[in-house]
């Protein structure tokens, strides 16, 4: 709200962590408010991608043979597109709305991820509690 006694208040001012503005308006609270739409797309298109990593890169370590070299294959032509311009050729696609923001963000970048998942799978099937528990047949 608009508060003309208030304006132009510096940092750390009676509460207002980051002062007020030429209409005495918190800026904290301004700053915050209009990052809701950022975070929101930025955390949603993180999990998207890195739900789209988890499979990718768990299903090739774990299937192993042509399935891994033809996920990986994906991988390797998805690595070679630069992200954000993909993401921006989505967007183009699908329409601007923020789902579509959120979609084309995961697509893009899901690839580092999956690389990085797979490694670890790989590592992990060789040790030894994974060896012992299909030795007894789990």
């Amino acid at each position: 709200e608009q508060d003309l006694t208030n304006r132009f208040q510096p940092l750390l001012s009676d509460g207002h962590l980051l002062g007020t503005d030429e209409l005495g308006r918190d800026v904290f609270s301004r700053l915050i408010y209009s990052l809701r739409t950022a975070l929101l797309i930025g955390f949603a298109a993180e999990l998207l991608a890195l739900a789209i990593a988890l499979v990718i890169g768990m299903w090739a370590a774990y299937r192993g043979g042509r399935v891994e070299q033809w996920l990986m294959a994906f991988t390797d032509v998805m690595y070679a597109f630069p992200n954000y311009l993909f993401a921006v050729l989505l967007v183009v696609i699908m329409g601007r709305s923020p789902l579509s923001i959120v979609v084309a963000i995961g697509i893009a970048s899901w690839v580092n991820q999956a690389r990085l998942i797979r490694a670890q799978v790989l590592k992990i099937k060789t040790f030894e509690f994974v060896e012992a528990s299909r030795s007894i047949g789990t």
